[in-house]
């Protein structure tokens, strides 16, 4: 919506002059959506559904319309992701009369200003006025919200189809594969989701990118989903797709990468989803930029060739020149290999008279340092001895002078003691 007032049509809502076929009289959405070029009217019988088949498998390998038909045998595990195809699924279908009324009936209500162009505001809004209409507002809603990253992938691939569109809107000839578009890149954001947070659907634990331990965890939980490069990974497998999808080597894979990563490998192996792919603005833009890769390759190719043969015979001319500027080379060198060889062996005399003077000398050195050693030890063993001997000396004579000093005094004490008892005998007598 841009001006907040205009009002856009849903799939239910009647055209006026016009009967619009309701959900009862039409198609009943189904859990799983069959192929795009099998799907059939639910009102029609089978053996009118067993035709459109066939018509539908020739088409697709005689025209080149036909063959951006895209099947979807296993939609993948989200029973949301069941919803949204059956919801677009039916309208891609070349050949079923009831796509076609219904496609038509849709366009109208993608386009109420009639200008024949859709910008990617108008796309958006049809989606969620198309999905609430089909399966009322909250679960709409939800859905909307749910595959909404998806619609620009969408967008981009579709609005560059047609010949002579412009490549800022989808055209009437283009909103068959929109639809187609829509239902491929939801599947692939379908399976984005299931790892990104480590399980299905978005929650908190979602932030749009996966790490390569989230991919290592939960890559075997896609594998039932209709795109080639997710059957059967290997661990081993696993690491080496991760580095191949983290094109910006940021250790994340972002949601442009993983579906940029899946559409190649889908067109890579001609699947049918590559067949419808592959009619992609981008996809063209890659085929030409390789052709132009190619082409320079022969040119550069073509270029070394010449240049080779070229440098082929100024070569020859290089190396019989050298060969006789070897040959005096070398006589110049013989001679100056034996001046050389003089002149080293006169230095090597030279350097051994030298070194054994230098021999000679710290010899008779270390053997003076030798005997000037030994005879400062002897010199100070002798010192040692002689104070030794003096100090033994000193103190024997203070202990003679102490054993006479300690005589004199117990003699001097005796007489002492003699006199005052001969006092006391002669007082007492």
């Amino acid at each position: 919506k841009d001006s907040g007032t205009r009002t856009t049509r849903s799939r239910l809502t009647p055209t006026p002059g016009k009967k619009t076929p309701t959900r009862s009289s039409t198609t009943k959405p189904k859990p799983k959506p069959k192929p795009i070029h099998t799907t059939p009217s639910k009102s029609a019988n089978v053996a009118s559904a067993k035709k459109k088949k066939a018509k539908a498998t020739t088409a697709s390998t005689a025209t080149t319309p036909s063959a951006t038909q895209s099947s979807f045998r296993k939609p993948g595990p989200s029973a949301d992701l069941n919803l949204f195809l059956s919801t677009f699924h039916p309208l891609v279908s070349l050949t079923d009369a009831s796509a076609k009324r219904d496609r038509s009936t849709q366009w109208k209500n993608a386009d109420p200003n009639s200008n024949g162009m859709l910008s990617l505001a108008e796309v958006d809004s049809w989606i969620k006025l198309t999905l609430q209409a089909t399966h009322k507002s909250h679960k709409g809603n939800q859905l909307y919200r749910l595959y909404r990253p998806s619609y620009i992938h969408a967008f981009d691939a579709a609005k560059s189809l047609a010949e002579g569109s412009t490549d800022e809107y989808v055209t009437k000839k283009e909103f068959r594969l929109l639809n187609a578009y829509l239902c491929i890149y939801a599947e692939m954001m379908d399976a984005f989701a299931a790892i990104d947070g480590g399980g299905p659907g978005v929650d908190s634990n979602d932030d749009r990118r996966i790490g390569r331990e989230e991919w290592m965890r939960g890559h075997h939980t896609v594998s039932t989903y209709d795109l080639i490069k997710l059957h059967k990974i290997t661990d081993e497998e696993a690491g080496i797709i991760f580095t191949e999808m983290d094109v910006n080597g940021g250790g994340y894979v972002l949601l442009n990468e993983w579906v940029g990563y899946l559409a190649k490998a889908e067109v890579a192996a001609e699947t049918e989803k590559g067949v419808v792919l592959a009619k992609t603005a981008a996809y063209r833009n890659v085929m030409k930029a390789s052709e132009e890769a190619t082409r320079r390759v022969e040119e550069d190719e073509k270029k070394r060739r010449t240049d080779a043969a070229e440098a082929e015979a100024k070569r020859i001319q290089e190396e019989n020149r050298a060969a006789m500027e070897k040959a005096a080379a070398e006589e110049a060198e013989a001679a100056k290999r034996v001046a050389a060889k003089q002149k080293a062996e006169a230095e090597r005399i030279e350097q051994e008279r030298i070194a054994a003077e230098k021999a000679e000398a710290a010899r008779l050195e270390a053997e003076r340092l030798a005997k000037e050693k030994a005879e400062a030890e002897r010199m100070e063993q002798e010192r040692i001895a002689a104070e030794k001997t003096a100090e033994e000396e000193r103190l024997e004579q203070e202990r003679l002078e102490k054993e006479r000093l300690e005589r004199e005094r117990i003699a001097a004490e005796k007489a002492e003691a003699a006199r005052l008892e001969a006092e006391r005998l002669a007082k007492e007598k």
